[in-house]
């Protein structure tokens, strides 16, 4: 970010400790040109954020990525929910926690968020893919005497924020409500693009890489070339840190399709694709998931984010 962006403006702001300024759509665009040539993809960018940080001069790179596997029938999410016990309620409380997929398949929360050993994993059926790839040696196999089920999920997962979509009922929210017996507030989140935005901002301002994640050897190496490269606009600031945003409604399937090929495992995308998936007995939860991560993978299931006067004005109680 160049020295001569720090003016306020409807696309750069300050606020605490930093100045922001939101790319315009040209910006994005060629951003969104750059991901569509790398061998990661990635779902499209609809906002970029740089982030200049005053106190470590520094500036950050916050790209939100929208994910909707839903039917394009479904309706659009204006508003979200949060539900939780009063004293943490984030119109009040001082901090968001943030878990990893791994939080939830791994630990028991009886009365609050059930566990969920499949939480951010696809299952797929594997079956056409070892007949093809048995029948060379032990002959033809008849169609569904294999019943293999293959599951997948990410090797390195990001810290999520849940929420849930506004209830369009009061039946609805009466169903929502039973299943977190333990949670007795409720707080709105009305905008949740504007959300994942403050979100991004105040994550990219308090992970620190060397504490936060572990780095492994091409970690390291796109950290050192990210630290090189000169933003791409003239006259911008280096880039010492990249924070993507994925948010979206959660999909809720027991089997998320077939597997022809270990293409198929090995596919980039699928790992966004399983942070958004969840099994069918969940779907009362009605599930908005935000993902947050950097380069590394998390040296802790909980992250605990301290929720800026930007972050909370999104937020009330219902």
């Amino acid at each position: 970010m160049s020295d001569n962006r720090h003016g306020e403006g409807p696309h750069c702001w300050r606020r605490e400790g930093c100045i922001v300024h939101r790319l315009d759509p040209t910006e994005v665009s060629g951003l969104n040109q750059a991901n569509a040539t790398t061998g990661v993809p990635q779902p499209k960018i609809s906002q970029a954020i740089e982030v200049f940080d005053v106190a470590v001069r520094e500036c950050y790179l916050v790209l939100l990525h929208q994910v909707n596997r839903r039917s394009p029938a479904s309706r659009r999410v204006d508003a979200l929910v949060k539900l939780s016990e009063q004293r943490f309620a984030p119109y009040r409380d001082r901090e968001l926690w943030l878990r990893t997929p791994a939080y939830y398949r791994q630990t028991e929360n009886p009365g609050t968020k059930p566990t969920d050993p499949h939480d951010a994993s696809l299952t797929v059926d594997a079956e056409p893919w070892m007949r093809r790839t048995l029948a060379p040696t032990v002959g033809p196999i008849p169609i569904g005497s294999l019943g293999a089920k293959m599951r997948f999920s990410s090797p390195e997962e990001p810290w999520v924020y849940c929420t849930s979509m506004s209830p369009a009922s009061e039946a609805d929210r009466r169903e929502l409500v039973a299943r977190f017996p333990r949670y007795d507030e409720i707080t709105v989140i009305r905008d949740p693009e504007s959300f994942a935005i403050q979100l991004g901002i105040d994550f990219a301002i308090s992970v620190q890489e060397s504490i936060h994640v572990a780095l492994g050897v091409i970690d390291k190496l796109t950290r050192w070339q990210s630290r090189a490269w000169v933003s791409f606009r003239e006259g911008g600031r280096p880039i010492t840190k990249v924070i993507r945003v994925y948010h979206g409604p959660v999909v809720y399937e027991d089997q998320s399709g077939v597997l022809e090929s270990m293409e198929d495992v090995v596919n980039p995308s699928m790992a966004v694709r399983a942070w958004f998936t969840k099994r069918r007995r969940f779907s009362g939860e009605r599930e908005y998931r935000f993902a947050l991560s950097t380069r590394g993978k998390p040296r802790t299931d909980t992250f605990r984010l301290r929720i800026s006067d930007e972050l909370r004005r999104l937020t009330a109680k219902a």
